[in-house]
């Protein structure tokens, strides 16, 4: 499956009026079947499954020439930050199950997969705060530490042994490297092997994301802005490190034919890019499966998304 390196730039285009756009990509720079992800008018034709999905975070217009103007400027009636999960939040009538900035909607979960509030804090004891669940796609996310095998300072060579999911190249497995503390073989395999031999929040069945799945966190309202691209509460590793750098996806890329480069989404800006499988880099564990739409792009109106 490819992934629309400019899909961030759609993904909150407008849509049904009061809708967010759901996206399934599934070949190369081309983003495809859209939906309202929350309560919106009602569509044309038959309905869709909906893949949850979150806002861009991007609550500002801007003009032409990048200044900023008001988001009920007539002359650009397409703003992002008119439509979707945002603007609904904003407006006071965007139901949450958890929190998060904007229309993003998160809860934090503890060592021992127990809900916390907001404000509980990173630790080993079962009830401490260790991952955070998407409550849009029912994902969960690991949080980094500042210290031991999780550290958000170490990094991996892309490594995936089953020639059915490493797109035709394997790989490089790593070695007991200093990259990430010496605390194990620095590969993408053997980090997600241990994290599921502790049962991380309860989980044993942490992977690599997709493209889509890790573009479908950053918030781009925040980029460059301090704290990396992701909420800042949620997504807050410890000692303040946000997700600064590229993480590893489990895609490899299309291009180049020979299987050796896949994609990473660097959350300094929300960016994503084609890497080759042999530099290293950090991971962001995810567990659980998103659920995908199907069919036709639907019609909202005269428009069709």
């Amino acid at each position: 499956m490819g992934f629309a390196a400019r899909v961030w730039e759609t993904r909150a285009q407008a849509a049904c009026s009061g809708g967010n756009l759901v996206i399934r990509i599934d070949r190369p720079f081309a983003a495809l079947a859209l939906a309202a992800s929350f309560a919106g008018p009602a569509m044309a034709g038959a309905p869709l499954p909906l893949q949850p999905r979150h806002d861009t975070g991007q609550t500002l217009c801007y003009d032409l020439e990048g200044q900023e103007i008001g988001c009920s400027a007539p002359l650009f009636p397409f703003e992002d930050a008119r439509f979707g999960r945002d603007s609904a939040a904003a407006a006071g009538v965007l139901p949450k199950i958890g929190g998060g900035t904007g229309g993003f909607d998160f809860t934090k979960i503890a060592n021992d997969g127990s809900e916390l509030p907001p404000d509980a804090v990173l630790g080993d004891e079962p009830g401490d705060w260790a991952c955070t669940r998407d409550n849009l796609s029912g994902l969960l996310w690991e949080i980094k530490r500042a210290a031991g095998n999780r550290s958000y300072e170490w990094a991996y060579h892309w490594y995936d042994p089953n020639d059915e999911t490493n797109g035709g190249f394997s790989g490089d497995p790593g070695g007991f490297e200093p990259v990430c503390g010496f605390t194990m073989q620095c590969d993408t395999f053997t980090y997600l092997e241990y994290v599921n031999s502790i049962a991380l929040c309860g989980h044993t069945d942490w992977r690599l994301p997709d493209a889509d799945e890790l573009v479908n966190i950053v918030n781009y309202g925040s980029s460059f802005d301090g704290g990396g691209a992701m909420d800042r509460t949620y997504f807050n590793d410890e000692e303040g490190y946000s997700g600064y750098g590229g993480a590893w996806t489990g895609q490899t890329a299309h291009e180049p034919p020979d299987g050796q480069s896949v994609w990473i989404v660097n959350f300094d800006d929300g960016s994503a890019s084609q890497q080759p499988k042999g530099i290293m880099l950090p991971v962001r564990a995810v567990s659980g499966t998103t659920p995908r739409s199907e069919g036709e792009p639907p019609v909202c109106g005269k428009r069709e998304n």
